[in-house]
């Protein structure tokens, strides 16, 4: 069956929603990356898990987990570990 022209522009819509879903997903991906160094860094200031979950608009679970999470992986290149001097 040969898709009307109706038929074909919403498969073009599809695509292009996939493709705007597909970058809101690098974007969130980078946004929470950004958030779990963030929480690194202000730990390291001494700052509250409580205090970074309400500055963030997240739960504080959510802060613990990225913290885990960001703690337990290798640091980015360029990135200075704990034990560096």
């Amino acid at each position: 069956m040969i898709p009307s022209r109706q038929g074909e522009q919403v498969v073009a819509d599809l695509q292009a929603n996939r493709v705007r879903r597909e970058r809101a997903m690098v974007e969130l991906e980078q946004a929470r990356a950004e958030l779990a160094r963030l929480l690194v860094v202000g730990r390291r200031k001494g700052l509250t898990i409580a205090e970074m979950a309400r500055a963030a608009a997240v739960s504080r679970e959510t802060a613990h987990k990225l913290l885990r999470t960001r703690t337990q992986t290798k640091p980015r290149r360029g990135e200075r570990t704990s034990h560096a001097s």
